[in-house]
């Protein structure tokens, strides 16, 4: 009796271990895009997650875990100064950058995207643009350069 029952202990110690734990996703859908510039990854359902960064450690909770890779982005806007004003407004809003040599592109986006005013910007000059005849809301000036790099996106808010 007691070779038996040693026998059933050791014969469930190592079915135990023969388990795997591979993550898996329960979730209503989800999907996993890769193209030639960046990966996409989602799951519908996880409604909360919380990342805890360690010295060498970074777990995210729930149950998508990315794979995080960052770029280098660079940045336009750290040469030059950009001053939008009065902001909120309702009538006239003027935009200036200092430290600018270079002709730039202006464009003002309703909250839908479509946009609504385009012009180009001089260095060094004051630029009025006439917001009176737009509903109230939030609209968005994007800048950017000749070659359409994007510098800044600034958000103006219409009362």
């Amino acid at each position: 009796m007691k070779k038996l029952t040693g026998f059933l202990f050791v014969s469930v110690s190592f079915s135990s271990l023969a388990q795997s734990l591979t993550p898996t996703v329960v979730s209503s859908t989800g999907d996993y895009y890769v193209g030639s510039a960046a990966t996409l990854s989602w799951t519908l359902g996880e409604v909360v997650t919380d990342t805890y960064t360690g010295t060498s450690n970074q777990l995210t909770q729930g149950f998508h875990q990315p794979d995080l890779r960052f770029s280098v982005i660079e940045d336009l806007a750290t040469e030059m100064t950009l001053n939008l004003f009065p902001n909120p407004t309702n009538g006239l809003v003027n935009f200036e950058v200092k430290n600018n040599l270079n002709t730039l592109q202006v464009a003002i986006l309703d909250p839908s995207g479509r946009m609504i005013y385009v012009t180009t910007y001089a260095a060094e000059s004051v630029l009025q643009i006439d917001m009176s005849a737009y509903a109230d809301g939030i609209y968005f000036m994007q800048v950017t350069t000749e070659s359409n790099q994007k510098i800044k996106t600034l958000k103006i808010e219409k009362f």
